[in-house]
């Protein structure tokens, strides 16, 4: 500790030089093994008109492959079961979904009750956001009489990430900073009591002092959804999801399921942070950690980077 101590004293261009030396060999096996299938994916033939449905069945075709690589090599991600109830299952036009909170969940339930045979009384109804989240999961509940490992095989089944730091203070954003449920004030207050203010690097102390009691295992992980690892709520491991949708290429992978499924899904609106640009907020807060909290952030998050291949310094000055 003494040591890192010394190095967040230094100009930020020789500590991040510093740490990034160090680091480097300690994190070289989370993020840049197979370092072939680390290459950011050419989405240059799916903007506009050009759109190649040939090419993005490479691009989900490499996904999975990766997805199925981080497994083969990792026992902890294995040998357990998504709940049932985590699932959405569309039965008119056989769409089965694993969200997560602050990765387009709200937009692609509003895409799924637009295109169920819901009554427009109950469409209007379940357009106000919070009636959205409260109702859906139950009008659209996993059958308890189907396996969702084989249900995946045999729908449109679908999941949606983005980047993990990104979504981290999206959350932060909209649950501690803008505050619109009661139900995180007592997280609020926790983080005041505790660390002394809101700030965002006391919101990240709080969820690693909470993951060393809650998250020990993927298997198990209790954290917040909002900051659950996108590993533990859906299991990847273990259910074959057809097609891995990103916040970063939605328009073309949304392109790309209407075109192979022929799914007229809808243009919806997508929240927005009312703090700026969510990557903005993401550069300010992230590269405000100091070094050793932002390396045990990474830490927790890096099973999520390497499955889906993002760049774990991509919002900071290193």
């Amino acid at each position: 500790m003494r040591f890192w101590r010394h190095v967040l004293l230094l100009p930020t261009s020789i500590r991040c030089f510093t740490s990034g030396v160090i680091t480097f060999f300690v994190l070289y096996t989370y993020f840049y093994s197979n370092m072939g299938s680390l290459l950011k994916e050419d989405t240059s033939l799916l903007a506009g008109d050009k759109f190649n449905l040939d090419e993005w069945n490479h691009i989900q075709a490499r996904r999975r492959m990766r997805i199925q690589d981080v497994c083969k090599n990792r026992s902890d991600l294995r040998g357990f079961k998504v709940e049932n109830k985590l699932i959405l299952f569309e039965p008119y036009n056989k769409i089965m979904i694993c969200v997560h909170p602050k990765a387009g969940s709200s937009g692609f339930m509003t895409q799924i009750m637009m295109l169920s045979n819901f009554s427009n009384n109950l469409k209007e109804n379940l357009a106000d956001h919070e009636e959205l989240h409260r109702q859906l999961p139950t009008l659209l509940e996993f059958p308890s009489s189907l396996d969702v490992r084989d249900a995946s095989k045999n729908t449109y089944s679908l999941s949606m990430v983005r980047h993990p730091l990104e979504r981290l203070v999206s959350a932060y954003q909209n649950k501690i900073v803008e505050k619109p449920i009661k139900y995180y004030d007592k997280i609020r207050q926790k983080i005041v009591q505790k660390y002394g203010d809101n700030s965002f690097i006391s919101f990240v102390k709080y969820i690693l002092d909470s993951s060393k009691t809650s998250c020990r295992n993927y298997s198990s992980c209790k954290l917040d959804v909002h900051w659950l690892p996108y590993v533990s709520r859906c299991n990847y491991c273990e259910v074959p999801y057809r097609y891995i949708i990103k916040m970063e290429t939605f328009s073309e992978d949304i392109r790309g399921v209407q075109a192979v499924s022929k799914i007229p899904f809808k243009t919806v609106r997508k929240n927005k942070s009312g703090g700026g640009k969510t990557s903005d907020l993401a550069i300010k807060h992230l590269s405000s950690l100091p070094t050793d909290l932002f390396q045990e952030l990474l830490r927790l998050y890096e099973a999520d980077m390497k499955m889906f291949e993002y760049d774990p310094y991509q919002f900071t000055n290193c």
